[in-house]
């Protein structure tokens, strides 16, 4: 691995920000228990993703991630 900054955070974020939100309204909204499953779920799911980009990271080092950023 090089000493370059690797997108995969980046795009994991892109990719659960807008949950995120959500999580927020849910409990800004007087829904704590259901805001706190939504989190639970984000949490499981930016560990598997991680986990699934470190993977194809070591069997295939020189694979890029290219993703449409937003303007």
């Amino acid at each position: 691995m090089d000493d370059r900054v690797s997108p995969v955070g980046a795009v994991v974020s892109e990719l659960l920000t807008p949950f995120m939100v959500y999580a927020d309204m849910l409990k800004a909204s007087g829904s704590p228990a259901q805001s706190k499953m939504v989190w639970a779920l984000l949490e499981n799911l930016d560990r598997k993703l991680m986990a699934m980009f470190i993977d194809i990271h070591r069997q295939a080092p020189n694979v890029r991630i290219r993703y449409h950023q937003s303007k």
